[in-house]
């Protein structure tokens, strides 16, 4: 399952995406991007985890704060 996390800070690192996931073993791969947005970070989160699992956790991550920002967390419908 892949997991977009929106408004991430500019300085924001892999490491620390691990840490705002509590290290979880399942997770597979980060990707961070600032794709139009230099200030605000897009992370994507590919995770060995079902959907009622990505549920539950973008639930907790949208309702979160990371360095004064508002993080915004969504699951793709679709990936690869």
């Amino acid at each position: 399952m892949e997991i977009g996390i929106q408004n991430l800070p500019a300085q924001i690192n892999q490491d620390a995406v691990r840490r705002l996931l509590h290290n979880d073993q399942r997770i597979n791969r980060i990707l961070l991007t600032d794709a139009g947005n230099s200030d605000r970070v897009l992370a994507w989160v590919r995770m060995d985890i079902s959907r009622v699992e990505a549920n539950r956790l973008i639930k907790r991550l949208s309702h979160s704060w990371y360095q004064d920002r508002h993080l915004q967390a969504y699951a793709c419908l679709f990936f690869r």
